[in-house]
């Protein structure tokens, strides 16, 4: 039997919003075994760029939801299955997402995450990565401000000038207040990985990330039962760095779940 096939929603971490997805999303979709890909943004980013950001997972896991009930679901036929793809604080939501509504999705791929109860501090947040947010806090330009983020987030300087300018546009259209960013990184500070093993799982990680270990990536697999993919080149923004390999990664873990 051949594969069959699969929607995807995407969820991007701390600041972020769908159009920083760029490329990633088009080769997604344009793979052969997925139907559609959607995407969604957290209060305070993207479309949500106006409205107020929440303090607590559950109440962004409950305003997403909200939202593709009523606006997703509806686009796409019921019985295609649909895979979770999320990013750093991203698939924190994602995690607490499927724990409580786990018949959303028929699978998760958790890209570059960590949870409070079994990594530390200082591997899930590098001395480095803390030091660049200190210097993107004071950060008054937005033009700058999307240089040094990018600096810390892609380990490929061909890749950060592609994209510089885009994600440069992306800050001015609809930026992001600093009280939604320190929300965002409160509710990342405190997240413990909720205990639920009825959806398979993907872990991803790579190896030049600079701002989270990817040993976080590798005991929260190990946690639930789950493999954990390694990129040893890209960054901690995977799906910029390896784009292709990302694709490729998300094929070969949907043939287990979908056949």
């Amino acid at each position: 039997m051949g594969l069959e096939k699969f929607n995807c929603l995407l969820l991007r971490g701390l600041g972020r919003e769908s159009e920083h997805w760029g490329q990633f999303k088009n080769k997604l979709e344009e793979a052969s075994s997925v139907e559609k890909v959607f995407t969604l943004d957290l209060a305070g980013t993207g479309s949500e760029f106006q409205k107020p950001g929440h303090w607590q997972i559950e109440d962004v896991t409950d305003d997403l939801r909200k939202r593709f009930v009523s606006k997703i679901k509806s686009e796409y036929d019921s019985k295609t299955p649909v895979l979770l793809v999320a990013i750093s604080f991203g698939a924190m939501v994602a995690m607490n997402w499927a724990a409580k509504h786990s018949d959303d999705f028929q699978g998760l791929v958790l890209i570059n995450t960590s949870d409070t109860s079994l990594s530390r501090l200082h591997e899930r947040l590098r001395l480095n990565a803390f030091l660049r947010f200190f210097q993107i806090a004071l950060s008054q330009n937005s033009s700058d401000t999307e240089r040094l983020i990018l600096k810390v987030t892609s380990a490929d300087e061909s890749k950060q000038k592609e994209v510089l300018a885009k994600w440069q546009e992306i800050a001015q259209k609809r930026p992001v207040k600093k009280k939604v960013l320190l929300q965002q990184l409160w509710m990342a500070s405190r997240f413990v990985a909720p205990q639920f093993n009825s959806l398979p799982k993907l872990f991803v990680s790579s190896g030049r990330d600079q701002i989270v270990n990817p040993e976080c990536s590798r005991k929260l697999a190990e946690f639930y039962g789950s493999e954990c993919v390694h990129h040893e080149e890209a960054g901690h923004d995977i799906p910029l760095d390896a784009t292709d390999w990302l694709v490729k990664e998300i094929e070969k873990f949907s043939q287990g779940i979908l056949q």
